[in-house]
């Protein structure tokens, strides 16, 4: 009997051990049993809405759970961003013969998502003004400054779901610099700088570039941000001068040598292309 026992408990054991582990290799299922386990958690969700997306496409339940996301924790603001970003996906593959002439506009960000082209246009303003609502008054300062920048970056990257997003962006960008304890102000202007390039806004590219310098001009980052900056205007000989100015403020390190010398390779073979261009 007692071998019977200890085998059964091994045979237990065993299968609860396959089980979880035939759940923890698929993604798919992971996701399910962690949302569905921890259904109060920001994470799971967000997880799981994330899981969904890839799978499907733009689908009506990625937006329910990135917006269950939302409403579990009111100091985040990563999650509303997705949000957004889901509107758009979905506005875009949203043809406007499927739109309902009698559907009332929604009131709140919170609002259940509806199909319709006017309503998710709406509703999409309504999430913005949230964002910009946990920002100023509420959010993690360093998690809004990543969100913000994957927001950005999604943008110069031409993803389709952001085609549209810079002036929210910039919007997003500017609610952060007006919160007096936001802990990293030069990456925001850094980001806005980056915005503006996109949008072929040379002079407030320049500003902005500048702004954060003026608030942080001992960070080699922001000069090889700059530098690069330079380089994508083609304005080369500038570029290099701007790497001049920071190595000779005497603070570069051995990672910041690495990173200058990049950018010097690419200012050079920039050139060569130029040079072989002409006649």
């Amino acid at each position: 009997m007692l071998n019977t026992l200890y085998a059964g408990i091994v045979g237990s054991l065993a299968l609860a051990t396959y089980t979880r582990a035939a759940i923890w290799s698929n993604l798919d299922s992971f996701s399910y049993f962690e949302v569905r386990n921890h259904p109060g958690s920001v994470r799971a969700n967000s997880a799981y809405a994330n899981n969904l997306e890839l799978r499907r496409g733009p689908n009506a339940e990625t937006y329910q759970y990135y917006l269950n996301a939302s409403k579990l924790n009111e100091f985040e603001v990563s999650t509303l961003i997705e949000m957004f970003k889901e509107l758009n996906r979905l506005i875009y593959f949203h043809g406007s013969g499927n739109d309902k002439n009698d559907v009332a506009l929604p009131v709140s960000y919170d609002d259940p998502l509806i199909l319709d082209g006017r309503y998710m246009e709406a509703l999409k303003d309504l999430v913005h003004r949230e964002i910009i609502r946990r920002v100023v008054y509420r959010s993690h300062p360093l998690r809004t400054m990543d969100s913000i920048r994957s927001a950005a970056t999604c943008l110069i990257n031409g993803d389709y779901e952001c085609k549209t997003i810079a002036a929210y962006v910039l919007e997003w960008a500017d609610a952060a610099l007006a919160q007096p304890n936001f802990t990293d102000k030069p990456i925001m202007h850094l980001i806005k700088a980056k915005v503006y390039l996109t949008q072929g806004s040379t002079e407030k590219t320049h500003r902005e570039m500048d702004n954060a310098l003026e608030l942080d001009p001992n960070r080699m980052y922001l000069h090889a941000e700059k530098a690069y900056l330079f380089i994508a205007l083609e304005q080369y000989d500038t570029a290099e001068q701007v790497i001049r100015h920071a190595e000779s403020l005497g603070v570069v390190n051995g990672f910041d040598a690495k990173e200058f010398q990049k950018l010097r390779d690419a200012i050079a073979y920039k050139k060569s292309l130029v040079q072989g261009q002409r006649p």
